[in-house]
């Protein structure tokens, strides 16, 4: 669950950086795309996505199959709004 936390938050930040939402870089922190995005109404949700990102991927929290599955549907739901207001 781990290694498929990370490869959703990193589909995630391209996802915004092809809608020119963010600027992807290397050397570009998450709060620092989290600060990009605080004019948008999904500012809120990236936030609360890159702090679970980082509990599992850099504080290695455990996820069990049930959290996983509420974790993806909660990505899910947020690809599904930049395609809402970006199509």
């Amino acid at each position: 669950h781990r290694m498929a936390t990370r490869y959703l938050y990193l589909k995630t930040l391209r996802m915004l950086d092809a809608r020119q939402l963010i600027r992807l870089h290397i050397q570009t922190t998450d709060e620092e795309y989290a600060r990009q995005l605080d004019y948008l109404p999904q500012g809120g949700s990236f936030r609360w996505l890159k702090n679970a990102y980082e509990q599992v991927w850099y504080g290695k929290f455990p996820l069990n199959d049930q959290q996983f599955t509420r974790l993806l549907q909660y990505f899910q739901d947020f690809h599904t709004s930049l395609d809402l207001v970006h199509a």
